[in-house]
Formats: structure tokens, C-alpha cells, sequence
């Protein structure tokens, strides 16, 4: 007897076991609107795949989900279990279905669920929470207001509430709390705070913010009630970018503006000496991370840096400015004076509804010579400027403006006559060529040990400077700064040993250069000996 019924209870497992079948059960039969309700929809032997979540639409949204499968052989038999539990909010009040869930011949039961209206009853409150939006819709990242309004019986130290605000894909920030005011509410005398948060939305779509939820407990005359303070989730639409605003980056906001200062005053630009500018943009309207990159234009006559970085924001009740604060390395490689183009970058007024550029104008420069600098002039080709243009009414290309001094008429006089005079010497001295040679030789020789030398010892600035003075005697006499060296031919091969040095010397860069390197790559190139056909064009630099 005792064997027919083990095996009767056997033979019964492994009939549920390899019972196919969908079965649903909830934690819940009622729960207020603001609540969250759990189901686990349970699968056995059925592809999930088929499962049909969308039945749920109409009276419920999936706020989370999870997943749990197992799989089980008995006698060479595979059976599998699939278990979804689903986190769902009610869309509305009432008595709402959890319609039954069908995969070809299984069906599931239908579950009925209460739904109760949580903001019934609030006026007897001591304390409660409303939330509301400034806008229904909205575009992609332009911004959106979000309150928390806050009433009380009687004033309370709302600053020290901490209500936290999460919303998926978007960036939230908290703006500035206002003061405690006496108002009406459903013909009542109540005290109202609100609670402002300006929300980015990132992707287009539906933006989803999730009901918020806190326990508050006061403490009246001894006596403590603890009250759960609550608001109904709101879902935004997010528009995208307007077809007709054609922009290469989407920006969005109230107001954008640039502005420029330099660092150190007076402000005097010569050859070779960093100079600091500190570019802001200033963002009304707009998260600190929406606000875009400072765009440099490549300029023939400076070296320009990207160099420190901040960010400053300052909040409102309704509304965030944010400003990001970029500092720019310039170096003059030239004599003269030059234009600064201007940098203008282009945004979506959200309250116009129109396309705008925020404009920092060009600017005008003198650069001039440090102490010591010797000017050179080039008389391969025959130079004429053309005239400045008016920087208000032209957008200016980088161009070298060159301006005439009478002085400087003298001066070259001057040149041409010690020129001619130096000719006339040379060629009196041209029966002894070996001795010129081998001076020549002795030159070449000491700046080889020298570079050598600086090398060596690790020095950054004279390495450099003999290396120019090197290059100028024996390859190019044009060569002004590293920037020259670089865009030589002959010094292809060790541009990137050249970069560092650049970078190290005028971005104040604390690292230790190790000259060593520099050493390896530079030797094979000091051999070099210069003939007519091997002489380099001096390309001007006054474009055409």
C-alpha cells in the first residue's frame, strides 16, 4: 500500500512538472494612485518571446522589470521555468484589469485591482506635496521646470526637506528654494513652499518623472504623526530638433553669450612670450554639461593652446545660468600686426523659437619684438599687403597686416648699403676659400657639441634656442621658432620630439624633459649640408 501511494505522488510531480501553463499573482488587491503594484507572470514549457506585455497599456505603465528561468532534466525530459516580475503604475483611479495573458492554447486568469484616489483627504492634512510642469512638452534638451509645492497648516523649515529628484535620460538640477508664503487652497489658510528643478531631457520620446514619495514626521506638542508625503508622476513629450534649424550641434536655450578678458594686464603681445585669454560662455537656460567647446581657428602667426577649464553656475527660482570659463595660450610668432578672429557659435532661443549666434568680435593686435630679437626680412619675393579691413562690418580672415614706418625706410637703406659692402669684401677675399671653409666647419662643429651638451643636461630652453640657431645659419636663415622647424622638410622625422619641446616650454608644463631623446633624433640631422638645390622656398605669409 505504501509503495502505490510514493509511487502515485512520483508519478503526480512529474505530471506538474511537465505541466505547460501561464500563471499570474500580484502583491496587492489595492493600493493608491501614487503606489507602485508588483505582478510575477509565470511561465512553464511556453517561450517568453510570445509573451504579449502590451495588453497592460491601457490601465497600467511598467516602470521596472526583472527576469528569473530555470531549467530542470528529469528522465531525459527538459522542462523550463520562466518568471517575470513587472513594477506597473496605474494610470488612472478605479477598479482597473490586469487582463489574462494568452500564448497559443494558454491563458492565464484576469486580475481586478482597487485603485484609490491618494489626494482625497489632503486638506486634513497638517502637511502634503503637489507637483506640476511649466510646459506638457517640450524639445530635447531645452528646459523644463519642475515644482514640488509643499502645504502646511502651519510654516515649517521646508529648506531642510530633502526631496530628491531622479529622472531617466535627462539631467536634473536643483534650483533655488522659495520663501514660506500664506495662500488659499480649497478656500483654507495654508503656508506654501515650492521646490524647483530644472530638467534637460536628452532623447526624444516620452520623458517619464517618477512619482515622488516621502515620510515626514511632526512633532506637535509632544505628540509625533508621521505622514507619507506623495505626487502623481508626470510624463512630458520631448520633441526633436526642428526640421528647418539647420545647426551642426543642437543648443538649446533661454540665452547664450561670449565674452574675453586677458589674464595679465597690461596686455603686451611679443615674439615667443605666452599670453593668457580667458574666453566665458555663458548659458541662460542650460546645464553646465549641454555647454559646448570654445572653437579655435588654426592661425598661421600664433600658436594657440587649450588650457585650463572651469564651470560656475548660479540658480534662480526658475531657471539656471551656467558659464564655462576656458583659458587659451597664444604665442606671437611674428613681428606686426595681426587679426584675432572672431569665434561665434550658434543656439536655439527657446523663448524666440528662432535660430541665434552669439558673436565674440575679431580683435586687433600689435606684436612686437623681445629684447634682444633680431628682425629678419625675407627678399625671395616681392611683398604688397593688402589694405585692413573694417573689423565691424567684414568677418576678417587671419591675415598679417604690415604697416610702414618711415624709420624703417632708413633702416633698410641701411641693410642694402652693408649688403653691398659686404659683397664687395667677399669678393676680394675670394682667393683664400679653403680658410672660409674651415671656419665655417669650426661653426658647425661647436653647435653639434653644443646641442649635445644642452641635451644632456636635460635644458629644455637652450637646446631650443641653438637648435633654431643652428637651422637658420645652415639650412633656412627664415626659421623663427619651433613652429619653422616643424614645418621644414628636413625635420620630418622628429616632429613629435618637437611638439613635446613646444608643449613643455609655453604651456608651463612642470614635467622633466629628457633631452636624450631629443639627442637620438636630431643627430642624424645635423650632418646636413646645404646646396643650392637643396634650399627651401620661403613660402610668404601674406596670403594670396
Amino acid at each position: 500500500m505504501v509503495k502505490k501511494i510514493n509511487l502515485f505522488i512520483i508519478l503526480l510531480t512529474l505530471s506538474l512538472l511537465s505541466f505547460a501553463g501561464i500563471e499570474v499573482s500580484s502583491n496587492k488587491k489595492t493600493l493608491a494612485n501614487t503606489d507602485l503594484l508588483t505582478i510575477n507572470i509565470s511561465l512553464k514549457d511556453i517561450d517568453k518571446n510570445k509573451l504579449n506585455l502590451k495588453v497592460l497599456d491601457e490601465n497600467w505603465l511598467i516602470v521596472d522589470r526583472s527576469e528569473q528561468q530555470s531549467l530542470m532534466v528529469i528522465n531525459g525530459k527538459r522542462s523550463s521555468s520562466h518568471i517575470l516580475q513587472l513594477v506597473l503604475k496605474p494610470k488612472r483611479i478605479g477598479l482597473l484589469n490586469i487582463p489574462a495573458f494568452i500564448i497559443g492554447k494558454e491563458k492565464s486568469k484576469s486580475l481586478l485591482i482597487k485603485v484609490t484616489d491618494a489626494n482625497k483627504g489632503k486638506i486634513t492634512q497638517p502637511i502634503f506635496l503637489e507637483a506640476s510642469v511649466d510646459k506638457k512638452e517640450v524639445l530635447v534638451q531645452s528646459q523644463l521646470i519642475f515644482t514640488l509645492n509643499l502645504y502646511s497648516i502651519q510654516p515649517l523649515n521646508a529648506a531642510n526637506l530633502p526631496f530628491n529628484v531622479n529622472v531617466k535620460d535627462a539631467f536634473v538640477e536643483k534650483l533655488k528654494i522659495s520663501t514660506i508664503k500664506p495662500v488659499k487652497y480649497k478656500g483654507k489658510k495654508l503656508y506654501l513652499t515650492k521646490f524647483n528643478y530644472a530638467i534637460f531631457p536628452q532623447k526624444r520620446g516620452d520623458l517619464h518623472i517618477p512619482a515622488v514619495n516621502f515620510n515626514v514626521s511632526l512633532n506637535n506638542k509632544g505628540k509625533v504623526t508621521n505622514i507619507k508625503l506623495f505626487t502623481n508622476a508626470k510624463n512630458i513629450k520631448v520633441k526633436p530638433q526642428p526640421n528647418n534649424i539647420n545647426m551642426s550641434q543642437w543648443l538649446a536655450a533661454k540665452s547664450i553669450k561670449l565674452s574675453a578678458k586677458y589674464l595679465k594686464k597690461p596686455v603686451i603681445f611679443k615674439v615667443g612670450e605666452p599670453i593668457i585669454r580667458q574666453i566665458t560662455i555663458t548659458g541662460k537656460g542650460i546645464s553646465q554639461a549641454q555647454l559646448p567647446e570654445i572653437p579655435l581657428t588654426n592661425i598661421e602667426a600664433f600658436q594657440q593652446y587649450l588650457d585650463k577649464k572651469s564651470y560656475k553656475k548660479t540658480v534662480s527660482l526658475n531657471t539656471i545660468t551656467s558659464k564655462k570659463i576656458q583659458e587659451i595660450i597664444i604665442i606671437p610668432n611674428y613681428v606686426g600686426e595681426f587679426i584675432l578672429p572672431k569665434i561665434k557659435i550658434d543656439w536655439y532661443n527657446t523663448q524666440k523659437k528662432k535660430k541665434e549666434t552669439a558673436i565674440l568680435p575679431a580683435q586687433k593686435i600689435q606684436v612686437i619684438a623681445p629684447k634682444g630679437y633680431v628682425i629678419k626680412y625675407n627678399n625671395t619675393k616681392n611683398i604688397t599687403p593688402k589694405s585692413p579691413v573694417n573689423i565691424k562690418t567684414k568677418q576678417l580672415e587671419t591675415k598679417v597686416i604690415y604697416k610702414t614706418d618711415p624709420i624703417w625706410q632708413w633702416v633698410s637703406l641701411l641693410f642694402l648699403t652693408l649688403w653691398l659692402v659686404t659683397m664687395l669684401i667677399c669678393k676680394n677675399k675670394n682667393n683664400n676659400p679653403k680658410k672660409i671653409k674651415t671656419n665655417n666647419a669650426n661653426k658647425k662643429i661647436n653647435f653639434h657639441k653644443e646641442i649635445k651638451k644642452y641635451c644632456y643636461q636635460n635644458n629644455a630652453t637652450k637646446t631650443r634656442q641653438t637648435v633654431i640657431n643652428w637651422a637658420k645659419k645652415t639650412i633656412d636663415n627664415n626659421i623663427n621658432g619651433l613652429e619653422g622647424l616643424i614645418k621644414n622638410n628636413h625635420f620630418q622625422t622628429m616632429i613629435e620630439e618637437l611638439l613635446t619641446l613646444d608643449k613643455l616650454l609655453y604651456q608651463n608644463n612642470k614635467e622633466i624633459w629628457y633631452g636624450k631623446k631629443f639627442w637620438k633624433a636630431i643627430n642624424p640631422l645635423l650632418e646636413f649640408k646645404q646646396t643650392t638645390q637643396e634650399k627651401e622656398t620661403l613660402k610668404s605669409f601674406y596670403p594670396d
